[in-house]
């Protein structure tokens, strides 16, 4: 699969795949296409040597469906969820568009699970979404983390260099209570405390650059969507209430932030302030929550339709 033929036929069936799964092709495109398929195929079969031919040519369609899919939940990841819920009816919708367009007639599914098993070992039969190297990778890495707690298990040391860094997921926790601190501190009106490194050192300064970056995606959002900028805005606005309202103490609902609380030291001017941004967060969400809910229900409909009658007929293609 590594030949240039083979990857010429690959990414324009990834993208007759898309098209059709999606409903976003029309007939000039597909054509445009399907231009350069039979001759990249030629190309790719005429390279096979005598032995273990048929082999091959029974195993590159399988193979290729295979590429296809794993392309389409790493390219979509927002979407992958769904890929991988409905990976039985995506797999067999890529394989039948596959199968069309190289061999020029229509397998049955059945058929197809049989060339699956018949080529592929069973982790990739049981979960076909899954990455294979990184899933080797985590492993590696799972056992040397096990193995450098059982061989380090003594007192903890901070700030060395040859220690290990954070991982993401726990630079996010750091910094977000870190955000939520500093808001306290800065509601109850206490002094900051003491800097513990050089502020070059200092994780504060992701802070600065996690806002910027912020600004900069809702600036690009705004010129693309103003309402779903908007939204983000209203949505970022309302989280900041709420860490204030969790900050002082109180729940963060719209009910609590108005009440005073034995460390809230704002005025009820603000406290006010605080309940329309949680009231309005929570309708944005809302609003969001059932957009996205909608997006879903029919990504879901087009992932789970047939396929169309051109590629459900029986009849013979003679153009590869």
């Amino acid at each position: 699969l590594g030949a240039a033929p083979a990857m010429e036929v690959c990414t324009a069936l990834t993208w007759l795949a898309v098209g059709v799964i999606f409903g976003m092709l029309d007939d000039e495109m597909s054509e445009q296409l399907r231009e350069g398929v039979p001759k990249a195929w030629m190309q790719l079969t005429s390279s096979l040597g005598a032995k273990g031919r048929d082999w091959l040519l029974d195993a590159l369609p399988v193979a290729l469906a295979q590429t296809i899919y794993r392309l389409m939940v790493d390219a979509f990841a927002p979407n992958a969820g769904l890929l991988t819920k409905n990976w039985t009816k995506v797999l067999e919708k890529i394989g039948m568009i596959v199968q069309h367009e190289l061999v020029g007639f229509q397998v049955t599914p059945q058929t197809l699970r049989e060339f699956r098993r018949r080529f592929f070992q069973d982790k990739i039969l049981e979960r076909p979404y899954l990455s294979l190297f990184a899933a080797r990778r985590a492993k590696m890495r799972q056992e040397q983390l096990e193995g450098h707690s059982s061989a380090h298990n003594g007192p903890l040391a901070f700030g060395s260099v040859d220690g290990q860094a954070l991982e993401e997921q726990q630079m996010e926790h750091v910094l977000e209570l870190r955000r939520r601190t500093a808001a306290a501190e800065r509601r109850r009106g206490a002094n900051a405390m003491p800097p513990l490194c050089a502020p070059e050192l200092s994780a504060d300064r992701h802070l600065d650059a996690e806002a910027k970056a912020e600004e900069l995606y809702l600036r690009h959002l705004e010129a693309i969507d103003p309402e779903a900028a908007e939204a983000e805005r209203e949505a970022a606005l309302a989280a900041r209430a709420e860490d204030d309202a969790e900050s002082d103490g109180g729940e963060p609902s719209p009910t609590s932030v108005g009440a005073a609380t034995p460390h809230d030291g704002g005025s009820p001017q603000k406290r006010s302030a605080r309940a329309r941004l949680l009231r309005k967060g929570t309708m944005v969400r809302a609003d969001t929550e059932a957009e996205k809910k909608r997006r879903e229900d029919k990504l879901e409909k087009q992932l789970t339709a047939p396929l169309p009658e051109a590629y459900l007929r029986r009849d013979v293609r003679t153009g590869c």
